[in-house]
């Protein structure tokens, strides 16, 4: 599937397929730092990438943007 070129909208398959992708590219990252911080022992760090899988995962529901 290609993106709109420059000066066109997306699609919504597109814009849906976008938005999926950035979200689940986020939240690996975000895992992978709550890996590190586990192995770092750092619980403030643990709860913090916690809730901010939390948050992007409810914007995620709700249609929102991550």
């Amino acid at each position: 599937m290609k993106l709109a070129e420059k000066g066109q909208k997306m699609s919504t398959e597109e814009f849906d397929t976008f938005r999926h992708n950035q979200y689940m590219r986020q939240k690996r990252v975000l895992i992978e730092y709550m890996q590190v911080k586990i192995e770092q022992e750092d619980w403030h760090g643990v709860a913090d990438a916690a809730m901010d899988i939390r948050e992007m995962e409810a914007k995620y529901k709700r249609g929102n943007n991550v």
